[in-house]
Order: C-alpha cells, then sequence, then structure tokens
C-alpha cells in the first residue's frame, strides 16, 4: 500500500487547530512549509508526521528549526531532493489530478514540481530554481506539459540553461541552499503573495492564463503571450527593467534581424513546419521573436540551398501552433547541438536523451513498489 497523502498546505495548517497544539513556540506554518502536520495518533502533545515522507517527531525545543530537524532525520524525503527529476516526479503523488504521466515525466524534467498550496484539488506548481508558481485551476488537463513549459518559459527564458550550466560546473552536485525550492519549505516565500500564474487547462484557450503580481494583474492566452519586456514596461512605467533583461533582449533582437537578412525563407512544404511556426509568425509582423531558441528549418543545410521566395498569409500562420511532441524533444536539446545537427538527427539525439531520463524515473517507480512490498511481506 501506498504511504502517499493527498496534502496541501493549508490542509496540513489546518491540522495543528483541529488537534490543538502544545508548543506555541513552534508556529505551526513554519511546521507546515517543512511538510509537518499534527500528528493525532502517536500520543504526544507536540507530535508531528510528514505527509510526504511518513516521518514522526516530537519533543520540540525552542531552539529546533523545523526544516533542519526535519532534514536530519529524513533526508531521503522529496522535499530535500527537489533539484533532482526522480524527487519532482514523485512530487505529483501527493495531490488529486489527472495529469498525465508523460506529462508529469516532462514537466519533472524540465525542473516543475507539485506542492499543493490551498486546494490539494488544483495542482500548484513550482520551479525548483527560478521560482514559477503556477495554479492549475481546471479539471480538464488539455496539452498540460506543453502550455505548462511555455508559461515556465516565458517567466524565465534562462531557467533551463542556468540549471544545464550550474549541473556541469559542479558535476551534478548542487548546492541545495540557493535553490528556490528551499526556501518554499523553510517557510521563507509566502506563494500566493510573490508573481504567480492560474491557468486553465481546457480545450478552449482564450483569455485562460492570469498573472498576478504584488502589485497588478493580466489575463493572457496560452499559444499567443505578449512580449513579456513590452508587458512589463506597460503595467509598471517607472520601473526600470533589470540591465539582464535588457541586454538579453537586445541580443534576442539583434540575432532576429540578423537572421531576416541573412537567410532566405524556406520552401513551401517546409515553411509550414510546426518546428518553425514560431520564426515565421514574427517574421510576418516584423518584430524579433522573444520564444525560447526552437529548431529552426532554415538551419538546415538542405533547406539553405532553397531560394524559393514565398508568403504565408497571416491568417494560416495564427493557425499554426508547434507540435507538443517537438516541445518536448527541444528541450533536451543543447543550442550547440541545434546549430551543428540536422533537424532529424537533433530530433533523435533529443528523443535518446528524453528515453534515459524516462528510464531513470521509472526504475526509480519500481524500487519503490518494491520497498513497499518487502514491507507488507517481510
Amino acid at each position: 500500500m501506498s504511504i502517499e497523502k493527498i496534502t496541501s498546505f493549508e490542509s496540513r495548517v489546518q491540522t495543528f487547530e483541529t488537534f490543538g497544539w502544545s508548543c506555541s513556540f513552534q508556529d505551526i506554518k513554519t511546521l507546515a512549509h517543512a511538510g509537518f502536520a499534527r500528528d493525532a495518533v502517536g500520543g504526544s502533545n507536540d507530535g508531528v508526521i510528514c505527509h510526504f515522507c511518513n516521518k514522526a517527531l516530537d519533543g520540540w525545543d525552542r531552539t529546533d528549526i523545523p526544516y533542519h530537524e526535519h532534514r536530519i532525520h529524513s533526508p531521503k524525503c522529496i522535499l530535500f531532493n527537489l533539484d533532482t527529476t526522480e524527487a519532482r516526479a514523485r512530487s505529483f503523488k501527493y495531490g488529486q489530478h489527472r495529469i498525465a504521466m508523460k506529462a508529469i515525466k516532462f514537466l519533472a524534467a524540465s525542473g516543475v514540481f507539485l506542492y499543493n498550496i490551498e486546494d490539494p484539488n488544483q495542482p500548484h506548481l513550482f520551479c525548483f530554481n527560478c521560482g514559477f508558481n503556477c495554479k492549475i485551476a481546471s479539471q480538464i488537463f488539455c496539452k498540460t506539459a506543453m502550455r505548462i513549459n511555455e508559461l515556465h518559459m516565458w517567466h524565465s527564458s534562462t531557467c533551463a540553461e542556468e540549471v544545464k550550466i550550474e549541473k556541469e560546473a559542479r558535476g551534478n552536485k548542487l548546492n541545495k541552499k540557493e535553490y528556490f525550492s528551499c526556501q518554499l519549505v523553510k517557510g521563507k516565500v509566502n506563494a500566493l503573495q510573490e508573481t504567480r500564474y492560474v491557468i486553465d487547462l481546457n480545450e478552449l484557450t482564450s483569455n485562460n492564463i492570469e498573472i498576478h503580481t504584488p502589485s497588478w494583474s493580466h489575463v493572457m492566452t496560452s499559444g499567443c503571450l505578449p512580449k513579456k519586456n513590452l508587458l512589463y514596461a506597460e503595467k509598471e512605467p517607472n520601473k526600470q527593467a533589470p540591465i539582464s533583461e535588457i541586454s538579453q533582449e537586445s541580443e534576442k533582437e539583434s540575432h532576429a534581424s540578423a537572421s531576416k537578412k541573412d537567410r532566405p525563407l524556406s520552401s513551401p512544404e517546409d515553411s509550414i513546419s510546426p518546428i518553425s511556426s514560431a520564426d515565421q509568425r514574427d517574421s510576418a509582423e516584423k518584430e524579433p521573436t522573444e520564444s525560447p531558441a526552437m529548431l529552426c528549418v532554415t538551419e538546415s543545410p538542405g533547406v539553405l540551398e532553397k531560394k524559393v521566395q514565398i508568403v504565408v498569409p497571416e491568417t494560416i500562420l495564427d493557425e499554426i501552433r508547434p507540435d507538443e511532441l517537438i516541445l518536448q524533444l527541444n528541450e533536451f536539446i543543447t543550442p550547440e547541438e541545434r546549430a551543428s545537427l540536422p533537424i532529424k538527427d537533433a530530433l533523435a539525439l533529443g528523443l535518446s536523451k528524453m528515453l534515459e531520463q524516462i528510464r531513470d524515473i521509472t526504475n526509480q517507480d519500481i524500487e519503490d513498489v518494491r520497498q513497499e512490498m518487502s514491507q507488507l511481506l517481510p
């Protein structure tokens, strides 16, 4: 029998209020952030139990810090290992939802984990690195991975690359203290007061995303997100954008401008490929793209030789959307691999990396079941 519980931060807080709490010097919200709920069956006046790893503790002192005590006594709890894909994938077992396993594995590989704040029936997702904060407000999960990933990259277009560089520099031994997930579990972050998103994953996507910041709110649409720097400039005209963000925008605009001047358009068959739709849409609008780098058919040596000039109607371009599988494979391909490999080889490489990641997660699931069976059948 699985030990996972459907849990949320507020439901854990409620257990302390329902069953009573004698240690007034230990804040119940700090305990709940660290995964603890009141242990009503343990027989102790200050007993708590983690809803994620089932670890029970009592005998609290004034100097005890819930996060540190929990980590000392249960270092393998997923809350302290959210920098790993396996822990992030397992986090989805602690909420009530119908997100497909394929989408879960993709989201976990891209840095996203489940940590419900309010209603356990409304999945609340976070990125362990950049702090992407998104609640799913619907009971229908249509194109979950593609839409969440699009919003994640809109929130922080450099997040995936930052994690990759960090892992390479430290040999996969990341400093957990630097990550958002640790601050969340420590109770240092109020998720409902930070910049956050609420997304509806029904089939109809018009105005299905709400963005809430400490000072303003706005409604957006999946597949047609506005330019982030322009939106923030409109909402916060007196606030200067971070220098790093400005430089990134300038670099993207320069690169896009150079690409328009130097590269010929592709043939009609290639022009409507879902991989290149984002570039074509922006070209039709005469504006540089801000979307994360995608595989582009015009980078293929075979396509560069074709110099047929075409014009695709804007109505057709608006209907083109990147295929969800292509988006997923693209996450596993580095910019260097995109630039140096033909499209087919790059996608094959991305597929190989994705399957390797899925095998790792599946092996962990099998090991979890084996351990549970050994406990039930000694």
